[in-house]
C-alpha cells in the first residue's frame, strides 16, 4: 500500500487533501523506520520534491502531528 493510498483518505475524512508535499513527508516518515529531525525530513524529502522548502516541512509536520498523522519528538 502506498502512503498516498494509505493517508489520503483520512485526510479527507478531516476535510483535507492530500498535496505533492505531505505526500513526500509522510512517505519520508513511513519509510525511515527512525525519529528524523526536521532538517532530515527535509534533506531526504527534498530529493523527492526539489521544490520543498524547510518552511514548508516545519508547517507540514505541525500539521501532521495536529492531525493525528505524526508525532512530535
Amino acid at each position: 500500500m502506498s502512503c498516498s493510498e494509505e493517508y489520503a483518505p483520512q485526510l479527507r475524512a478531516r476535510g483535507y487533501r492530500m498535496t505533492p508535499q505531505r505526500l513526500a513527508i509522510l512517505h519520508v516518515l513511513h519509510h525511515s523506520g527512525r525519529h528524523l529531525t526536521p532538517a532530515e525530513v527535509y534533506e531526504q524529502a527534498h530529493q523527492e520534491l526539489t521544490s520543498l522548502t524547510e518552511t514548508t516541512v516545519y508547517r507540514t509536520l505541525e500539521f501532521l502531528a495536529d492531525n493525528g498523522l505524526a508525532r512530535p519528538a
